[in-house]
């Protein structure tokens, strides 16, 4: 590997910058499709006889447009390949890494503007009525997000800055929509990394950006007034709208496990008695599933209806990077753990091929629900495309109680390969970060999956206005 990199070191420096470019960008392209051909379940479950010649024509041709691109073309190119799977859970990012010095050019070269009026636009929110236009806040990061000038999309606008690199004025990231649905923002990190990601709004009031997530800060309108913590746009928020109880849950995030229950246990009177209560789950980004268990025990009627989902029985493939991934978890001059030692029989003896990630005599006995806390009578649950992964499975547990229906959208559909893990891949100065997930939810798949369709709601209704809320207190009583 080190010949090889020099070698191609070597050979760059002789050609033109353009060709260069173009082959470590190709070569980059083919690592990425040769290391999710080896490892992604959905390559190994999805690409059949039926579905190859298919899926061989969509590499190819997106191999043309990665020969064609340039330097800033050449993430975007290979990216469209990855999100052609259609899977929230792969994904490509740019690195973040930067030393001192990088930062410290990159901050001379950010766009600077004049600081927006934040008075102002705290009284009038989005008033060019294109849905991004107003402030929005991260933790310590607040931005004011308003049409560029003389070009199509938004610029962030620091206001108050979350880190000493950062000053009131600097464009923090530039957003254009994409084609698709949802937008495209080049961000520029803390440290000054720029790295480009497809967002998605939520109720208005969530820019989600994986990883990271931004809520607007002027004051939500009509029913959805009040919806976000005014800190952290993650973070577990409970109201009232007039005798219905309103949980909204942005996220799973295990670090919101004990304010989630400082919480319920401080509204805990008013929900038994709510008509209805309200758990908002739109734009749930996932975490932990353990996050949300106390909210069953509001949710758990008489009895529990059969699952909607099968049972997490995980599967891997058998490959030469997990076999390696797998024996990295045995300390060195240590024996493995019987079920790491499994599992590393397991694939060395079925090279290739989907194996049980850990047997059914190994799993740990599922978590009961909780015993139910005596009310509400009705639990109406929120969803849309945003919600993934832990969220998902979540809403697949709520949706066994008889008390519990569901609103909005489809969930977004990603619980059938879990464990996402991220890898580092590629040639300089094209090197990027792949995140695929590593596990399959039960060996039966793709039957009784949810791929490309998720949870459908019991009732179907638009979810990205501020109408949602209203229709369920209007026809969910």
């Amino acid at each position: 590997m080190l010949r090889q990199t020099f070698l191609l070191a070597v050979a760059a420096g002789f050609l033109p910058q353009a060709v260069a470019a173009q082959g470590t960008c190709t070569a980059t392209f083919d690592s990425v499709v040769a290391f999710t051909e080896r490892n992604y379940l959905g390559y190994h479950i999805e690409i059949t006889p039926a579905t190859r010649a298919a899926y061989r024509e969509r590499t190819s041709a997106a191999r043309r447009t990665v020969r064609a691109s340039d330097l800033t073309g050449c993430f975007p190119a290979i990216r469209a390949w990855v999100d052609a799977w259609e899977d929230g859970h792969l994904f490509l990012q740019e690195p973040l890494a930067l030393d001192t010095a990088e930062t410290r050019r990159r901050m001379a070269s950010v766009p600077r503007r004049p600081v927006p009026d934040v008075a102002a636009m705290a009284h009038t929110g989005s008033q060019e009525g294109d849905g991004l236009s107003g402030l929005w806040y991260d933790r310590g990061l607040k931005v004011t997000i308003l049409p560029m000038r003389g070009r199509v999309g938004w610029e962030a606008i620091v206001v108050t800055s979350d880190t000493v690199t950062w000053e009131p004025g600097m464009v923090r990231a530039e957003i254009t929509r994409r084609a698709g649905g949802g937008y495209e923002v080049l961000m520029r990190e803390r440290n000054h990394a720029v790295r480009r990601f497809a967002a998605t709004l939520h109720r208005e009031m969530l820019l989600r950006m994986p990883p990271h997530m931004w809520g607007r800060e002027v004051p939500g309108s009509g029913y959805e007034a009040g919806g976000l913590d005014p800190l952290d746009p993650r973070a577990p928020t409970i109201r009232s709208l007039g005798t219905a109880v309103v949980l909204a849950m942005p996220s799973h995030d295990p670090r919101f496990a004990a304010p989630l229950r400082a919480l319920l246990a401080e509204w805990h009177e008013r929900i038994i008695t709510a008509q209805p209560f309200i758990v908002d789950l739109r734009g749930n980004e996932g975490g932990s599933g353990a996050t949300g268990t106390p909210v069953l025990a509001y949710a758990r009627g008489d009895s529990l209806s059969p699952r909607v989902f099968p049972a997490w029985r995980p599967t891997v493939v058998a490959s030469a990077d997990h076999l390696a991934w797998a024996r990295s978890f045995v300390r060195e001059g240590q024996a493995p753990t019987p079920v790491i030692g499994r599992l590393i029989e397991r694939m060395a003896a079925s090279p290739g091929r989907i194996v049980r990630y850990i047997d059914d005599a190994d799993l740990q006995p599922e978590a009961d629900w909780p015993a139910a806390a005596g009310g509400p009578a009705r639990v109406v649950v929120l969803t849309d495309r945003g919600v993934v992964s832990a969220g998902e499975t979540f809403v697949a547990q709520l949706l066994r109680s008889p008390k519990v229906t569901t609103w909005g959208e489809a969930t977004g559909g990603v619980l059938d390969y879990q464990m996402t893990r991220l890898v580092g891949i590629g040639v300089a100065p094209f090197r990027v970060v792949l995140g695929y997930p590593t596990i399959g939810n039960h060996p039966e798949l793709p039957t009784g999956g949810i791929r490309h369709k998720g949870f459908v709601p019991t009732h179907p209704y638009p979810a990205a206005g501020p109408d949602l809320l209203g229709a369920v207190l209007a026809g969910g009583r």
